[in-house]
C-alpha cells in the first residue's frame, strides 16, 4: 500500500490476498483503491457474516475492547496478540456475487498463484474479466529456486514455485534464503519488479505482449512469457 492517495494501491499475499479480493467487494473502499495486486489468493469465501462475527469475538476478547475507539487504540503489537487467525468483514455479499450484481471496486489487477493452485484462481480471473472494465492481468510464476530452501510456512524444503515466491522475489529476499543466488535468480527479482512496477506506475505491463485475461497468461520467471492458459485442459472442468 501507499501513502499517496490519488494512487492507493494494495496488495495482499495469501490471505491478505483474499482479504484484497473481498475488499474489491466491499463499498466502503470505493474510490479508495486504484490498483490491486492479489497474490495466493482463495476464490472460496463460504463463511458467511454472522459467522465470521462469532469468530471476530475473539479477537474483541483477546484484545479486551468492547468498541471501535479502543480497537483503534491498540498498538500492531496489541493486535497480532489478539489475532489468532485474520478475519476481515467489509461487505454482506460474496465478492462473485458482489460483481455481478455491478458493487465492483473497478481497479487494474493482477491476480497470481503460483503452480499448485492454478485452476481456481483462473475462475477467479475469469470472473474478475466478466465484469470489470479495467484490464485484469493473470500470471503464474514458473521460477523455482536453484536449492530447496525452507520459508514460512512450508514445513519441508521446497524446490519448486512455492506460496510467497514472488514476494521474495518483489521485495528482494531471495539472499536472505539462499546465501549465493544465481544470475537467473537475480533477473527473476528484476523482473516481477520490473512488471510490477510498471503496472503500479501505468496500469498496464512491462511486457506489451502480456495482454489482459482471457487473452493471455503470463509465464513469470527470469523472462516474461505471455501465453493463452496455463494448463487449460486440465483446468477446464473449474470454467
Amino acid at each position: 500500500m501507499t501513502s499517496n492517495t490519488e494512487n492507493l494501491r494494495v496488495f495482499g499475499q495469501s490471505s491478505g490476498g483474499t482479504a484484497t479480493f473481498a475488499l474489491l467487494a466491499s463499498p466502503q473502499c470505493k474510490g479508495l483503491v486504484h490498483k490491486a495486486w492479489l497474490l495466493s489468493a482463495s476464490p472460496v469465501l463460504n463463511k458467511t457474516a454472522s459467522e465470521a462475527n462469532v469468530d471476530n469475538e475473539v479477537f474483541l476478547a483477546n484484545a479486551n475492547c468492547s468498541d471501535i475507539d479502543c480497537i483503534y487504540a491498540l498498538s500492531s503489537a496489541e493486535v497480532t496478540y489478539a489475532v489468532p487467525w485474520m478475519t476481515c468483514i467489509c461487505n454482506v455479499e460474496a465478492p462473485f456475487d458482489a460483481w455481478a450484481n455491478g458493487h465492483i471496486i473497478d481497479v487494474p489487477l493482477l491476480i497470481v498463484w503460483d503452480i499448485r493452485s492454478n485452476c481456481p484462481n483462473d475462475v477467479m480471473s475469469m470472473y474478475a474479466a466478466s465484469t470489470f472494465s479495467s484490464p485484469v492481468y493473470r500470471y503464474v510464476v514458473t521460477s523455482k529456486p536453484s536449492v530447496p530452501i525452507h520459508p514460512v510456512g512450508i514445513p519441508f524444503p521446497a524446490r519448486y514455485a512455492m506460496h510467497m515466491w514472488d514476494v521474495f522475489a518483489f521485495f528482494g529476499f531471495i539472499p536472505d534464503y539462499i546465501k549465493h543466488p544465481t544470475d537467473s535468480e537475480i533477473q527473476w527479482q528484476r523482473n516481477v519488479q520490473n512488471e510490477v512496477l510498471e503496472l503500479v506506475r501505468t496500469g498496464k505491463h512491462f511486457t506489451s505482449s502480456w495482454k489482459p485475461y482471457p487473452a493471455s497468461t503470463a509465464n513469470l520467471s527470469e523472462v516474461t512469457e505471455a501465453i493463452s492458459a496455463y494448463n487449460p485442459v486440465q483446468c477446464a472442468l473449474w470454467l
